[in-house]
């Protein structure tokens, strides 16, 4: 008998991400192009793609742009360093048509031939008297106090007034909304925790290298959609993100394609020739917004003779090897008891399904949120 299909519980993505990436490098660093990660979508990609690049980790995100190649977060780093730096020229150079402003090649050639920077340019005389006043406006733009400011202020700020964030709005671009909630993404769950916008750029040089993961020749780790592994095989397989809502995907269940969708973790399933580990997390930030789900519904149609399950606490710390399976989070009794939140502030359980609890919360309405995560008060 071959290897059991391995079902793991984490508190959160970046804990689920944590364990994948040091797995890999613990058990398999001598065959990383054994090694696959499939997402339901490539949104998902984004830690896996910060947590092997800390790791020193050589991975392909095939079939996909990484998250820090596309357009519009190149976009807008382009606005905050221009911000934070007003001479770097290349990153006016990036963004001073996005959205289009009427100012053409040539203007901007005779002003850098004159002045240090594009920035200065703008301030001077030499314009006319309809580019003098779109250049008041694109430098209007910057006039912003950023260094007494938290930083997800400041750049919702910046990206509103210059117009950027519209632009995406207004566009008849079939990927327009895809874009805009990378954008939330970065600003949501990657430059919120920085504490100052330079130490944000600093890591995201670091993240935009020049030098492309995707050039470590055969020897790395391949990270893909699910869609994109039909016909492939590798010895070892993670199946990250196996939560409702993500998989089985939302908008496919609601739009009765549920069938679709378990067909499509059959061929996961099976993309794996050696060792298949299939986890989810309890609380995971996607759009911008950290959300509870339940384990995918797929996890519980799996044959259970040939799984071994290790579910997690919130303070659980992880080894690469777990040797008996652990009990997720002890049953209580909640209903009608005050509870606390850390995020989601006061409330009162109102239903309870085993640990998944429905609570209606002072503020923020009526949440479904693991008992592990709250407090009774």
């Amino acid at each position: 008998m071959g290897h059991p299909v391995y079902i793991l519980t984490f508190p959160t993505e970046w804990n689920e991400a944590s364990f994948i990436a040091d797995s890999i490098l613990s058990d398999y660093k001598n065959n990383l192009s054994g090694c696959a990660v499939l997402i339901r979508s490539s949104i998902l990609s984004r830690v896996f793609e910060e947590e092997f690049t800390s790791k020193n980790i050589p991975f392909k995100l095939i079939g996909a742009t990484k998250f820090y190649d596309r357009a519009e977060i190149r976009d807008v780093i382009a606005y905050i360093r221009l911000l934070v730096y007003p001479n770097d020229n290349i990153s006016f150079m990036r963004i001073i048509s996005k959205p289009r402003r009427g100012f053409g090649i040539s203007t901007l050639e005779k002003l850098h031939a004159k002045f240090d920077s594009y920035m200065a340019g703008l301030k001077s005389e030499n314009l006319n008297t309809k580019q003098k006043k779109t250049a008041t406006e694109f430098i209007n733009v910057f006039d912003i106090d950023w260094q007494n400011m938290a930083s997800v202020s400041v750049v919702q700020q910046l990206l509103e007034n210059s117009g950027y964030l519209n632009m995406w709005r207004e566009s008849k671009e079939p990927d327009a909304q895809e874009r805009l909630e990378h954008i939330q993404d970065l600003v949501s769950n990657v430059i919120a925790k920085y504490d100052s916008l330079p130490e944000f750029l600093e890591y995201a040089a670091l993240m935009t290298s020049e030098e492309d993961n995707n050039n470590f020749g055969t020897d790395a780790v391949s990270i893909m959609t699910m869609h994109a592994s039909k016909g492939l095989e590798f010895d070892v397989v993670y199946l990250p993100a196996w939560e409702e809502n993500i998989f089985p995907n939302e908008k496919s269940v609601r739009e009765g394609g549920i069938e679709e969708e378990r067909r499509l973790g059959y061929v996961s399933i099976t993309r794996a020739k050696q060792v298949l580990v299939i986890s989810n997390a309890v609380s995971r930030s996607l759009y911008g917004q950290r959300t509870y789900n339940l384990p995918s519904r797929f996890i519980d149609e799996l044959d259970k003779r040939y799984l071994r399950c290790f579910g997690s606490e919130q303070h659980t710390t992880y080894t690469n090897k777990p040797a008996e399976p652990q009990k997720i989070i002890q049953k209580k009794k909640y209903l009608g008891k005050k509870v606390s939140h850390e995020e989601l502030g006061m409330g009162t359980v109102v239903a309870e399904d085993g640990d998944v609890l429905t609570i209606a919360f002072n503020t923020r309405g009526i949440k479904k949120v693991m008992a592990g995560f709250v407090k009774i008060i």
